[in-house]
């Protein structure tokens, strides 16, 4: 407690020698002398021999006292903790949590032992970037720790810091702020100011004031830290490593580029030394590094610990990813994805500065898409289906529960907290359960981490499976990383026989993203010839684009929002849909992929028509604060019906039934979530209906807050009773397919799924991810491809258009030929690209 941590150690390996000679080797007093000192090693840095020796002792207290007792539960906790510090994740989670459950089930949950065990395991979620696991754990155990002991005591400001520093990571500095000064008056008068807990005090608070802006007061508690750390712990500690890292970042920020070299060099030696260069520390420490010499232009030298870095990273997501949720690896992406954004800037900058490299840069470029470029569809995509084709019984035992749990919340989410402490709905408890399912699935999933163990895409891969006249086009959103507020796009492009990837820039990303993209959504919606956007959006393009007729085509940012096919030149008086035929992809590395062959079962299933509010003269219950159309967008208190949907669906069927196919229809009061859900095996899924994406959503405070984060949750297609009250309803749906239930059902049988509605191409940007909704969510759930719309649409124009683009591709063309003709033939008929442009085509 004092930070004499050495005299600590030397005390208790002496009582280890004596232990094994009194007791012997084999005695639990022995088995828990190696643990205590194993764990001091750990707090030394000193990490050679402590698997070894957590090893004998959990071989210890499993002969002796078996492998359900408390003792066992705490020696796989400090496992848990070994691998944490040594950056091995993967492997840390399955300790942790299984002491957490063991030291539940034997010791009670209001002891201290459990409440450490809530530390440790709050700790790894925060690093892995999953922040509200983080801090649920961690609220638990602080209030555990208060109960037990009161506020003045050392584990109470342990988890009182850790929370401190998570709220900081978040970004709530106001909650963080007041939390920060309790602990240091808790360490000062636990241990005084000459302690290791006590610098670990002063760091934190040191970045906050950073991030008020309050530089003076930063510098001097880091530097005070710095001092602490290296009189208690001493100057070859992880602990140290981590203040000069922290130290190295505000000289950093504060543009003091020699000092910030000056320590990031020790940080990285350091790391190096007492770490390995596998540790994700290191790595972290070399960014930094390269940051510093990136924003000096000093390219040669960013190059040099830019590259290791990025190549860790890839590994670390190659590593970690085959045992993570879907959750967890967003999580942890979203924190590593900074690193890939500032080295696809440091990229581009390069090039600039030495035109020479312009072809090895392009295929880094290239080949860093390839590999991050929709990386969380990637992970997800088509697994699930795959698991219940396995033959496998406990898998697919696992999936059918996982699958009913993520029901269970999708309806609970709806209801209102009243409703949920009536029906005793544990709700976080099922998140939990739903999510260790979910790892469990990805754990024991072969086709799952098939996914990961191949090796890499590389640009000369898809370039071979390019035919001449074709090209395939990696567009790249990219913020300058030491310009403020400062965003540009590149396109990244591949030709048959090239020597390398072609780059084209547009330096005017804030404008392609506001005042541009306005101007051009504003000339669809009033029926306007736009003889601007193209000039801004394609003519980059097009100027590379001389005997290429077929694009594949892998969008970013504001780009997903526009439809190139209905850009028009003024110059040639055509449309970017007359030259070239775009094919959509979320990222070219599809283009070598083996394909999966379509089912070729010539069966449909049509949803449209639906009766959204089931006939009743009544939809708004008298409780309600306003009709659940409203709560859709709709000015009206009943969600208006779709007449032309019903001559869509009967024509659609028409011309299905005459090549043969076999259809269902579904259609008012039979066009039900409930029947959706059922959809298994088909084809072809075509949905005609309203469609909606929540971007500001108006919640009420019942809401959870699942529901306001998650865009799965925010866009969707309303189905039959989707405008009635859940009191009115007899079923326990609710009429509304959200991109969330979507994701989940099982179409590894269809090749095309048509969402005929407006807007159901929209969703939650998310840069190199793509769009967060429906689309997304039908090719997670195994679907080949979308067809969707990026604005609202004419229902008689839609009508005419899907019976266009089914007889052509029934009558023998290739599904986006005949969806281009289809188009083609409309543009014909209404010049406006309001009627005809609004859907684009998703997948090979």
């Amino acid at each position: 407690a004092q930070g004499q941590l050495s005299t600590a150690r030397e005390l208790t390996y002496k009582a280890l020698v004596a232990t094994g000679s009194i007791n012997g080797k084999s005695s639990l007093a022995y088995g828990m002398a190696l643990e205590n000192l194993a764990l001091l090693r750990m707090r030394l840095g000193d990490m050679t021999p402590v698997k070894s020796e957590l090893d004998s002792s959990l071989f210890i207290y499993k002969a002796i006292t078996g492998p359900s007792s408390a003792v066992y539960a705490q020696g796989m906790l400090s496992m848990g903790r070994y691998y944490q510090i040594t950056g091995d994740y993967t492997k840390s989670e399955p300790y942790l949590k299984d002491a957490r459950d063991l030291i539940k089930s034997s010791l009670g949950p209001q002891c201290a032992q459990y409440a450490a065990s809530l530390n440790s395991l709050a700790l790894l979620y925060q690093i892995l970037g999953n922040y509200r696991d983080a801090g649920q754990l961690l609220q638990e155990a602080r209030i555990i720790f208060e109960k037990l002991y009161g506020k003045v005591n050392s584990e109470y400001s342990t988890a009182t810091q850790n929370l401190a520093a998570l709220y900081q990571l978040q970004g709530q500095l106001e909650l963080a702020e007041p939390l920060l000064k309790e602990v240091l008056e808790v360490d000062m008068k636990v241990s005084g100011e000459n302690n290791p807990a006590y610098a670990i005090s002063l760091q934190n608070l040191a970045t906050l004031y950073q991030k008020l802006g309050k530089k003076q007061e930063a510098g001097e508690a880091l530097s005070r830290a710095l001092s602490l750390t290296k009189a208690t712990l001493g100057p070859e500690h992880p602990s140290y490593a981590t203040t000069l890292s922290n130290l190295a970042a505000f000289y950093q920020d504060k543009g003091d580029f020699i000092q910030a070299e000056k320590t990031w060099r020790e940080s990285v030696d350091l790391r190096k030394k007492i770490l390995g260069v596998s540790h994700p520390d290191y790595a972290r420490s070399l960014f930094g590094l390269a940051g510093v010499y990136h924003a000096q232009s000093q390219w040669e030298k960013a190059k040099e610990y830019y590259e290791p870095v990025v190549s860790e990273y890839q590994k670390q997501v190659r590593n970690f990813f085959p045992s993570m949720s879907e959750k967890e690896k967003g999580a942890f992406y979203a924190k590593i994805k900074p690193v890939f954004d500032s080295y696809q800037d440091f990229c581009v900058q390069y090039l600039h500065a030495n035109p020479a490299s312009r072809s090895e840069m392009s295929m880094k470029l290239y080949d860093l898409q390839l590999s991050t470029k929709a990386i969380l569809l990637n992970a997800s995509n088509k697994v699930r289906s795959r698991i219940m084709g396995s033959g496998d019984a406990e898998l697919q035992s696992i999936f059918v529960e996982w699958l009913s749990l993520k029901e269970q919340m999708v309806r609970y989410y709806n209801y209102t907290q009243e409703e949920r402490a009536r029906l005793s709905v544990d709700l976080p408890g099922l998140e939990a359960r739903a999510n260790d399912l979910e790892k469990l699935l990805s754990q024991k999933s072969d086709a799952f981490k098939s996914q990961f163990d191949k090796e890499e895409t590389t640009w000369q891969e898809v370039q071979k499976s390019l035919h001449e006249g074709e090209s395939a086009i990696e567009i790249v959103r990219i913020r300058k990383k030491y310009v403020s507020d400062s965003v540009y796009y590149i396109a990244l492009m591949l030709r048959p026989g090239t020597p390398g990837p072609e780059i084209m820039v547009w330096p005017k990303g804030i404008q392609l993203e506001t005042r541009l993209f306005k101007f051009h959504r504003n000339t669809i919606k009033y029926h306007l010839r736009d003889t601007t956007s193209y000039r801004y959006y394609w003519q980059p393009l097009n100027e590379k684009l001389s005997g290429v007729r077929t694009i594949y085509l892998s969008c970013d940012g504001v780009f997903n929002k526009v439809n190139f096919n209905s850009l028009y030149n003024a110059s040639t008086n055509r449309w970017v849909i007359d030259d070239f035929t775009i094919r959509l992809v979320s990222n070219t590395r599809e283009l070598p992929e083996e394909r999966r062959a379509t089912s070729y079962t010539k069966s449909a299933a049509i949803f449209g028509f639906a009766d959204f509010n089931m006939d009743l003269p009544n939809v708004q219950s008298s409780s309600a604060k306003r009709s659940m159309a409203r709560v859709y967008g709709f000015d009206e208190e009943q969600i208006p019906m779709l007449p032309a949907t019903e001559k869509e669906v009967d024509q659609v069927e028409k011309i299905l039934a005459s090549k043969q196919w076999a259809s269902q229809i579904f259609k008012k009061l039979d066009a039900t979530e409930e029947n959706m859900k059922k959809v298994d095996g088909a084809e072809v899924i075509h949905i005609a209906t309203h469609g909606f994406f929540l971007s500001d959503v108006d919640i009420n405070e019942n809401e959870t807050n699942e529901f306001l984060s998650n865009p799965l949750f925010r866009s969707g297609v309303l189905l039959a009773g989707a405008g009635v009250e859940r009191s009115l309803r007899k079923s326990q749906e609710d009429g509304v397919l959200t991109a969330y239930e979507a994701m989940n059902l099982n179409l590894d049988k269809t090749d095309l799924v048509v969402l005929s509605a407006c807007e159901t191409g929209l969703g939650e940007i998310r840069n190199g991810e793509g769009v967060y909704g429906l689309q997304r969510s039908f090719l997670v759930a195994g679907a080949n491809s979308v067809l969707m719309s990026l604005w609202q649409v004419d229902d008689v124009a839609t009508q005419e258009l899907m019976n266009l683009f089914y007889s052509h591709w029934l009558g023998g063309l290739e599904r986006n030929e005949a969806f281009r003709k289809a188009q083609l033939a409309m543009k014909e008929k209404y010049d406006a690209p309001y009627f005809w442009g609004a859907f684009v085509l998703i997948g090979l």
